[in-house]
Parts: structure tokens; C-alpha cells; sequence
């Protein structure tokens, strides 16, 4: 308003004034036109430029304060509602079980031998006998098209898929016939370690590699008669008398 008031005021006194003077008001008019206008300009920069900083600088403090919140904040589970209505909830703790139940026989013997055993396997939990069945297989080409019977008197001459089987069993519920089985290893209350179930796989590993070499070796003897995978039940005990367990697994509930 005061800058409209000053060129209506130098305007008008123009008219009186020569072609001259006309032209020196004008310049004048002009130079000072541009200074408020600079004036101004340059005030409403410094306040944009201050509206913008504070604006950071409290969008930065609002970050800080929620993350700082965020870490302090824990979720608890619903133990109780306040309600007028006459209603019943029932719910169900499994925190205490997690290592113990959950986490299991299974579990870790299914891990062990997935990472240490590179034998093709499989795992039968039977749950009658409170038993665990792990079978596996060894696959030899026949190259010669020997005659071979199996266990169950079925004659063949093509490659040879052999199967063999091994049981973890209670002691004090399990029944079976251990000649079915290549070992036949107990498991007590307390269940077994992953230090024991680790070291299990390993001499597996190891007597299967021996055997697969076995069979290689029967079907280039044309004399050899019989063949089965061996497993070295002294030389597996004397390995665990070394061995330091810690965290144990007990058999799975059902």
C-alpha cells in the first residue's frame, strides 16, 4: 500500500513538471521502486528460508522421538478384557515348550542329516511303537546284468537299489525284531543331543560310503555270494565316549 501511495504522489506531481524533470522523477521513481522491491524480496527469502529449516529440523526430532519410542516399546499378550458381558476366553501358553516339545527328536535328526548325510532318506515317525525308522538307499549300476536276488527272493538284472533302515527306539514301549534293522539305537526321558544326532549322521555317512564300495566290490566278484551294508556297533560306542552333549530333545509328544 505504501509503495502504491508513493508512485501515485510522484506521478501526479509529474504532470506539472517539464519533459526533463519528467524523465529525472521517472529514474528516480524507478530506482526507488526497486529497492523496496529488493527490500522486500529479500526479507520474504530470509523468512522461506527459516520456515524451511524449522520445518526439518522438527521432522527430524519426530523421527528420533518414534524410533526411541519404538525400541522401548513391548507387546505383551491379552491376559484379561474388562466387559460387562458374561463371555468365557480361553487361551494357550506354548512359550514354556518351545525348546523341549516343539523342537524336538524330528527336528534336529531331520537337520543333521539334510546337511551330513548325502544318501537319499527317509524318516518314518511311528507313533504306536514310540519309534523313529530312518531308511536310506545306495543305487549301483549292473553293468554286467548279473543275476542278484533280493531279500525277499525277487530275481533281477538291472541296476541295483539297495535299502536299508535303521530305528530309534524306547527301550521300555518299542517292539520290533532288530535283525530288520542295520542299528537299532535307544533314547531315553531325557531324549538325545544334537551332539549325539550329529555324530550319528557322520559314522552313517561313513558307513554307507563304505558300503556302497562293498557293493561295487560284490558285483565285480563273480564268487561273492551275499551282500549287506555293515555297521560297526563298537567302533560307533567308542566314538561317543568322547563326546561333550549339552542341549538335549526328547522324543515328540503327540
Amino acid at each position: 500500500m505504501k509503495v502504491s501511495i508513493l508512485l501515485y504522489h510522484k506521478f501526479k506531481h509529474m504532470e506539472y513538471c517539464s519533459h526533463n524533470n519528467i524523465f529525472l522523477e521517472y529514474k528516480l521513481l524507478k530506482i526507488k521502486f526497486r529497492s523496496v522491491v529488493m527490500k522486500v524480496n529479500k526479507k520474504a527469502s530470509i523468512n522461506i528460508l527459516i520456515l524451511i529449516l524449522v520445518t526439518i529440523i522438527s521432522v527430524v526430532y519426530s523421527n528420533e522421538s518414534t524410533s526411541t519410542w519404538s525400541n522401548q516399546t513391548k507387546q505383551l499378550p491379552i491376559y484379561s478384557v474388562k466387559t460387562d458381558e458374561k463371555k468365557i476366553a480361553l487361551t494357550f501358553d506354548v512359550n514354556w515348550a518351545e525348546k523341549e516339545y516343539i523342537y524336538d527328536i524330528l527336528d534336529v535328526l531331520e537337520e543333521v542329516l539334510e546337511k551330513g548325510f548325502s544318501y537319499d532318506f527317509e524318516m518314518n515317525w511311528d507313533k504306536r511303537n514310540f519309534a523313529v525308522e530312518i531308511s536310506f538307499l545306495l543305487e549301483a549300476e549292473n553293468t554286467s546284468g548279473t543275476l542278484l536276488t533280493d531279500a525277499e527272493g525277487v530275481e533281477s538284472d538291472e541296476n541295483i537299489v539297495y535299502e536299508d533302515a535303521i530305528i530309534f527306539y524306547n527301550p521300555a514301549k518299542s517292539s520290533f525284531d532288530e535283525n530288520d534293522y542295520l542299528a537299532a539305537i535307544p533314547y531315553t526321558d531325557k531324549g538325545l543331543s544334537r551332539e549325539f544326532l550329529t555324530y550319528f549322521a557322520q559314522f552313517l555317512q561313513e558307513s554307507a560310503d563304505q558300503g556302497l564300495d562293498d557293493l561295487m566290490d560284490f558285483l565285480a566278484d563273480e564268487s561273492a555270494e551275499e551282500f549287506s551294508v555293515k555297521w560297526d556297533k563298537e567302533a560307533f560306542e567308542s566314538g561317543l565316549s568322547g563326546l561333550s552333549e549339552t542341549d538335549f530333545y526328547k522324543y515328540p509328544r503327540y
